[in-house]
């Protein structure tokens, strides 16, 4: 963000529009290198993690796990729906 703004600040004082160009230019370039950099160091973390089989039940157990608490808790706890009280309607 302060980068962003740092450039803002150097269009507004900037007369020359061919200066304009070639910063803004190489700005989003150079952004663009650095997000696509960063989005492919998370994908390799995921793909690795994904190799990993005991990944795969941990989540299941905890999605399984999750399912059935709160089928638990809507039918045999807290019957009904209750969006609304009686007294609001």
């Amino acid at each position: 963000m302060w980068v962003l703004l740092f450039l803002i600040a150097l269009f507004a004082g900037m007369a020359d529009t061919r200066k304009r160009w070639i910063l803004g230019i190489s700005f989003i370039l150079a952004f663009g290198l650095v997000y696509c950099f960063f989005l492919a160091a998370w994908l390799y973390v995921f793909q690795f993690i994904g190799y990993i089989s005991i990944v795969h039940v941990i989540i299941a157990v905890i999605a399984i796990g999750s399912a059935v608490w709160q089928l638990k808790k809507g039918i045999w706890y807290e019957p009904g729906c209750k969006v609304v009280e009686g007294e609001k309607r």
